[in-house]
């Protein structure tokens, strides 16, 4: 929670939540200036301290040098890693069936043939 993930755009994240956070503060000034939208402000409080934990997260994920294109491409890199994995275990199994399917059949072969040496 406390540390980047790999992935995350903080750079998005800090903005949807600075959004966020100025609809409250114009809310809550509407409220206080005029007197209407009463308590709708409180509705979007919570972006506040999200705003602050977005902020440390990005700066961190700054320091680290992940910035969008490097996250994005270690995404699709281990991504991809984990579909070429899928494909070679799916690959085994399927040698392997292959293998039970062939030695099946020379078993059957063998026995075909030891009945016709028994019949002659």
């Amino acid at each position: 929670m406390f540390e980047p993930t790999l992935g995350v755009n903080y750079d998005f994240v800090v903005r949807a939540y600075a959004v966020c956070t100025l609809i409250c503060a114009a809310l809550y000034a509407a409220w206080v200036i005029w007197q209407v939208c009463e308590g709708y402000w409180l509705v979007f409080v919570p972006f506040a301290p999200c705003l602050v934990w977005g902020l440390w997260m990005r700066r961190k994920w700054v320091a680290l040098g992940w910035d969008k294109r490097d996250a994005l491409a270690e995404f699709l890199v281990a991504e991809e890693l984990e579909k070429t994995q899928r494909a070679d275990a799916q690959a085994k199994a399927s040698q392997a069936a292959a293998a039970e399917a062939t030695e099946a059949e020379e078993a059957e072969e063998v026995e075909k043939a030891e009945a016709a040496k028994k019949t002659d």
